[in-house]
């Protein structure tokens, strides 16, 4: 596993500390669940990111990477019907602007929303079943956090 590092960033150092167990867990998912990846659709990239994210809080449990919760909760209770109802099911190209934003879309709203989502799940589900958890799951979550 390579890791590139842009150390131009301010702060790099310290989320580095959370960089390197998150993109461990992705390789981790990659060799459980047979290099199939999952991420054709939103709500599997979603899923994706959701493990990864926790992983790292609970590697480095000091270390807060701005992604993390950089969208607010209510901006997320709003975004949640229409993430819900109309962007799981694309694709997971069309559904990187949830992740990187739009001109609608808040910046990170994707990965902050991956957090939460993992964390709820992770208190309802065994990390063994995460390779196999689906979009019910991540709509059963997010109905919970944000419904």
């Amino acid at each position: 596993m390579t890791i590139d590092v842009n150390s131009t960033v301010e702060g790099w150092e310290r989320n580095l500390w959370a960089t390197v167990p998150h993109e461990y867990a992705h390789a981790c998912y990659f060799e459980r669940t047979g290099g199939r990846g999952d991420r054709d659709t939103t709500w599997e990239y979603l899923l994706f990111e959701a493990q990864s994210q926790n992983f790292a809080a609970a590697v480095s449990p000091d270390v807060e990477p701005p992604w993390r919760d950089h969208v607010d909760s209510e901006v997320l209770e709003r975004w949640w019907p229409e993430i819900r109802d109309h962007r799981l099911d694309e694709d997971a190209e069309a559904g990187t602007e949830l992740f990187f934003g739009s001109d609608d879309i808040p910046y990170w709203l994707g990965y902050t929303l991956g957090y939460h989502v993992g964390d709820w799940l992770l208190d309802h589900h065994d990390i063994d079943e995460s390779p196999d958890l689906r979009k019910a799951d991540v709509v059963r979550a997010g109905d919970a956090l944000y419904g």
